[in-house]
């Protein structure tokens, strides 16, 4: 798989937009001085179009079908 080509996947667009709108919801005023559950809320969220990235740069299929499971859980 080409590096790119994990863009056209529609698991990867759709991760990338909740990733998005969890940033937004996790902005909001209604969590007051609360720091970690945003923390806690985004960092999985990012993971997901990361690891299918990852996986596409590296190259290899047995890795990027590990990376795609990573992103699974």
């Amino acid at each position: 798989m080409n590096n790119t080509s994990f863009e056209n996947l529609e698991v990867w667009k759709r991760s990338t937009e909740l990733g998005v709108e969890v940033y937004r919801l996790s902005d909001s005023d209604e969590l007051g001085d609360d720091r970690v559950l945003p923390y806690r809320v985004r960092k999985p969220v990012i993971s997901i179009p990361s690891n299918i990235a990852e996986g596409a740069a590296s190259g290899s299929p047995l890795n990027y079908h590990r990376f795609l499971n990573h992103s699974l859980g």
